[in-house]
């Protein structure tokens, strides 16, 4: 793979996206798009934000991408992804402005996930442990689109735990000699770091659940390519998904020992925790971009000491 189709990949999701956010935030204005300070307990915003700039980071991935399906002509599976991308954004944008209930949200993150898994048996997909593997990748690619959704409390967090991530996997990619996932994983990088300009504190921007679950989606799908149907690998690539991983598997475990309900959502995140210690938003964000950093350098650390890319 030419590294000049990399780079342009990269570079045109990053300009595609970039230049989409402010024409999304001038018509989120004029229709009232707009997510209000004050709504609930758990938004920290003083003044009324657009949230659909993940609508911007889906465009800037989906050009890049189909041009990697149709023209470079990459697996067939790809099309699956973007149907199922496409319809978490729809899902997402929905939930956004009418506020669909967790169970109605979780019907449909559930069906998406089942005809993922479903379609990566068909076209030759191994899962280990049979039907328990089976069911064990639908709860793992549903648990990733909620915990990246949970990770999108602060400006830019989201958007650049999920970059440095996105870098990873595009290293795991081309070790593993994978080069539409490669390119997949760039594009969507690209997307992500283009859109990071109007979401860093003050954000002028939300990604909104319109692009935080598709994005956990994506992030899940890399993950199960990258395993490759190895138990060692897969649990080792999730240092790769890093701070969400480690945030909502905290979460779920303080919100079952506090008999509180494990969907509803609270201020007492890893990033709320650093920012009860007096520090700014801008300080807490870096300094998780320096643990996930730390999490991905660590996975890819050890996949490779382990030889296994």
């Amino acid at each position: 793979m030419s590294a000049i189709v990399a780079l342009s990949v990269l570079v045109s999701s990053f300009w595609l996206t970039f230049l989409m956010i402010p024409p999304i935030i001038s018509f989120s204005f004029k229709k009232g798009l707009l997510d209000a300070p004050g709504a609930s307990e758990l938004k920290a915003h003083k003044a009324p934000v657009p949230y659909l700039g993940g609508i911007g980071i889906f465009l800037g991935f989906f050009i890049p991408a189909a041009f990697i399906r149709f023209v470079l002509r990459g697996p067939g599976e790809l099309s699956v992804i973007f149907i199922c991308s496409l319809s978490l954004a729809v899902l997402g944008a929905l939930d956004d402005h009418k506020n669909i209930r967790p169970k109605i949200r979780l019907l449909g993150q559930l069906a998406i996930a089942c005809a993922t898994v479903l379609f990566l048996i068909k076209a030759g997909k191994h899962f280990p442990f049979g039907y328990p593997g089976i069911l064990m990748m639908i709860f793992f690619i549903i648990a990733t689109i909620n915990s990246v959704n949970l990770l999108d409390g602060l400006d830019g967090l989201a958007g650049g735990a999920m970059s440095i991530s996105l870098a990873g996997f595009s290293i795991i990619f081309f070790l593993k000699g994978d080069p539409a996932f490669m390119l997949l994983a760039l594009a969507l990088l690209g997307a992500t770091c283009g859109f990071l300009p109007y979401n860093f504190n003050p954000a002028k921007v939300f990604m909104g659940d319109n692009g935080s679950i598709f994005l956990g989606y994506l992030i899940s799908v890399f993950a199960i390519r990258a395993s490759s149907g190895s138990p060692v690998l897969f649990f080792i690539t999730l240092a790769l998904i890093g701070l969400p991983v480690v945030d909502t598997s905290t979460a779920v475990i303080r919100r079952f020992l506090k008999r509180k309900p494990l969907m509803k959502g609270d201020r007492d995140h890893l990033y709320d925790r650093l920012m009860g210690t007096g520090l700014s938003v801008k300080k807490t964000v870096l300094i998780c971009y320096g643990i996930q950093i730390f999490l991905v350098s660590c996975s890819l650390l050890g996949l490779r000491g382990l030889r296994l890319i």
